[in-house]
């Protein structure tokens, strides 16, 4: 089984915990949702899909964000 077979595989079940994770109002998904942007970045490099690539950046931005906005409400 090749790597980037074994990344694609990680990102599907990260991305469903993360989602769990955060329905049920755990930061813990946050990092999961880290983990996948790693691994979608590198899938868009190793296959050079720079739309994939500039997707990733964009949502691990996004998510620094939106952790920064849980944690903000939580000191509130």
């Amino acid at each position: 089984m090749n790597l980037l077979l074994v990344v694609n595989i990680l990102v599907a079940i990260c991305s469903v915990l993360g989602i769990l994770l955060l329905a049920h109002k755990k930061k813990s998904g946050f990092i999961i949702f880290f983990i996948v942007e790693a691994c979608m970045f590198y899938i868009g490099l190793e296959t050079k899909q720079y739309g994939i690539l500039s997707m990733s950046v964009t949502y691990f931005f996004s998510n620094i964000y939106a952790y920064y906005c849980w944690s903000k409400d939580d000191i509130s």
